[in-house]
């Protein structure tokens, strides 16, 4: 009698260790999980970003090609993520978003040179103003191909004017 006695009560102090260990991984597992600004701290670039290679690539200065690009690298963070509906608090997304972007021009102005571009983009252009070697230019780029296309089916074309 005495031995079933202690099976018993070793089988349920089994029983509570495991609802014990069970509790305790449960809470773990919600606090790690916790967030307290939600999508906040989240970063999303585009479809756009990646390396263009010299045969996506088409860079004028005022209207002549600038055949000493080789390539063009588009690195960018969305600006805009959408806005908050006071009623109901959903995210409203936005249909085209914005995004910082910098884009890197590498063999521009010239051979051997880098130019780095800080730029609101979207998914069909970008524009801005940049002073290279002590000249002010304004620039518009425009990217080709669909943004959901494969990174090699797309490629960006960049007109600076000299101001």
């Amino acid at each position: 009698m005495t031995m079933k006695f202690h099976n018993f009560a070793h089988a349920n102090n089994f029983i509570i260790m495991k609802k014990l260990l069970l509790l305790l991984f449960s809470v773990l597992l919600l606090s790690s999980c916790e967030k307290e600004d939600g999508l906040a701290g989240a970063t999303v670039s585009s479809y756009r970003d990646g390396v263009f290679s010299k045969n996506q690539t088409e860079v004028y200065i005022n209207s002549t090609l600038c055949s000493s690009v080789t390539s063009v690298a588009v690195k960018s963070v969305q600006s805009s993520s959408g806005a908050m509906d006071s009623e109901d608090e959903n995210i409203i997304m936005n249909a085209n978003p914005k995004y910082m972007a910098e884009i890197t021009l590498d063999g521009f102005p010239e051979a051997g040179q880098k130019t780095t571009l800080n730029t609101e983009s979207d998914l069909t252009s970008f524009s801005g103003s940049v002073n290279i070697l002590g000249v002010d230019y304004s620039y518009e780029g425009v990217y080709t191909g669909n943004p959901l296309q494969k990174h090699e089916d797309q490629g960006i074309i960049i007109h600076f004017t000299t101001r």
